[in-house]
């Protein structure tokens, strides 16, 4: 996606006009397309040569974020100080239009929204923009909410139909949020396979049906026969030519040809097209009287500590919000990783019967917390309960359990920027929470064993232990307490 510069016009049909030239807005530039072709978008661009969404005149502004960057598009062009902002428009779904959400966009006001198919996965979307006369080909892109919005695909580029919502649309239609609003860094995908030595190895150069493979990589027919081509032999080597070996060499010179010819002949490699997002930095000086003129070093060391996770509505009208614009905000956070593990029991607990319970352990406080549960789908709910009561950490520790990592619970930590880590199967050792647990279940043990306490009273015990442990010290802590 080319950048238009101010005061250049720009065509509706979906051609640029910069400094005199014409340029098609493509994801890879091709000569016969430039000015023999114009295209009649409709709808958004799904572009996977853009790092960064940029929201054009088919969305409306929801919020502002404070941050603004650099748009850079063909022939280094360039639009500087384009504001982020969370822009909304209606698209079309397998269950009807809704309002789509989109987070840490880069805001021109002109021309159509190009989405960054890399922000977009980074939130866990899944987008197939291949067409379906492709294999393997869907022209969707499906939600974590299990939406599946369709994909056009015209002149061989993936586009996406959305228009502007009304306020009557904003307090009716369902909100599917699309990317994440935590500062969006392309860099977080970065990754060189070229001194992956292991790649190289795990990629197998075997076919996996040489019979039906008839053509070779350069696409030419393996069994085909040149008559055009001759060869001679020299009567030194051969005595007697087969007509079997006159036919094969032929095939081979005729082939060295075609490989010499086809590096020779091509030209310099095509550049992607699409719009680069780079960060900008905030103009600390045009931001002293918000801070009762304090010195810039002071202010630029505040945005260093802080997270400017608020944003400015546009408008001092409030609107209902059917989701929390950024969640992160409205909990506590716990400035600690937490590390859980799931025990079991084979008799239910007295008081509602659980058969489980999930322990939570801060790695660095020891704090513990115990709660019950009647299946392993309940974990989400006691993760929630931990943050509610706790605060959000850092990171959630745990084994490869499937409910500890399933799509509910990346939805969570995802909302609440909260990292997580698996251990390796059958490694144990590595999670904190096994190790807590021990002396927690030792203790419960003793206590069961010395008051003659039924089976069923476990839990119980077991919370109880909890809450001693949370207030007694320990020399791990430099006997301190981990509340």
């Amino acid at each position: 996606m080319a950048a238009t510069p101010k005061g250049e016009p720009q065509d509706q049909s979906g051609v640029l006009v910069v400094n005199g030239k014409k340029y098609r807005q493509v994801n890879v530039h091709a000569l016969y397309s430039v000015s023999a072709h114009k295209s009649n978008r409709s709808g958004s661009l799904a572009d996977r040569g853009a790092n960064g969404g940029v929201a054009g005149d088919d969305v409306r502004i929801i919020n502002k974020t404070g941050r603004h960057v650099d748009v850079r598009g063909i022939d280094d062009h360039q639009i500087v100080d384009i504001p982020i902002v969370t822009a909304g428009a209606v698209i079309s779904t397998q269950r009807g239009p809704v309002i789509a959400i989109m987070h840490q966009y880069a805001y021109t006001g002109k021309g159509k929204t190009i989405h960054s198919c890399d922000q977009l996965e980074w939130y866990k979307n899944d987008v197939n923009d291949k067409s379906v006369k492709v294999p393997g080909g869907l022209q969707r892109i499906m939600t974590l909410d299990g939406y599946a919005i369709p994909i056009n695909i015209k002149d061989g580029l993936p586009y996406v139909k959305m228009r502007p919502y009304t306020d009557d649309e904003w307090d009716t239609l369902p909100h599917v949020i699309l990317t994440s609003d935590v500062d969006w860094d392309p860099t977080v995908l970065d990754h060189d396979l070229d001194d992956d030595e292991e790649w190289y190895d795990a990629i197998s150069d075997l076919q996996s049906d040489p019979t039906t493979n008839l053509f070779d990589e350069f696409g030419n027919y393996r069994k085909r026969v040149v008559v055009q081509e001759t060869a001679y032999f020299d009567a030194l080597e051969y005595e007697e030519p087969s007509t079997d070996d006159v036919v094969d060499e032929c095939v081979m010179r005729r082939t060295l040809e075609l490989y010499e010819h086809e590096v020779n002949d091509k030209g310099p490699p095509y550049e992607a097209a699409g719009p680069k997002v780079k960060k900008r930095e905030p103009d600390y000086e045009a931001l002293r009287p918000m801070f009762g003129w304090l010195p810039t070093d002071t202010i630029k060391r505040t945005f260093a500590v802080t997270t400017q996770f608020a944003r400015i509505p546009m408008s001092t009208i409030l609107k209902k919000h059917y989701k929390s614009p950024f969640p992160a905000l409205n909990v506590h956070r716990r400035e600690e990783p937490i590390a859980t593990d799931t025990v079991y029991s084979d008799t239910p607990a007295i008081d509602d019967g659980s058969t489980s319970a999930q322990i939570f352990v801060g790695t660095e406080s020891l704090l513990t917390d115990c709660y019950g549960m009647k299946t392993d789908k309940q974990f989400v709910n006691t993760l929630e309960d931990n943050i509610r009561q706790r605060g959000a950490p850092t990171k959630l520790i745990s084994d490869s359990a499937q409910v500890e990592i399933s799509n509910k619970v990346q939805d969570i930590l995802r909302a609440l920027c909260i990292g997580n880590w698996q251990s390796e199967p059958y490694q144990q050792q590595q999670n904190p929470a096994e190790r807590r647990y021990q002396m927690v279940k030792t203790t419960a043990n003793t206590i069961m064993d010395r008051t003659a306490s039924p089976a069923y009273t476990w839990l119980l015990c077991l919370m109880y232990v909890c809450f001693i442990l949370n207030l007694t010290a320990t020399a791990v802590l430099g006997w301190q307490t981990p509340i």
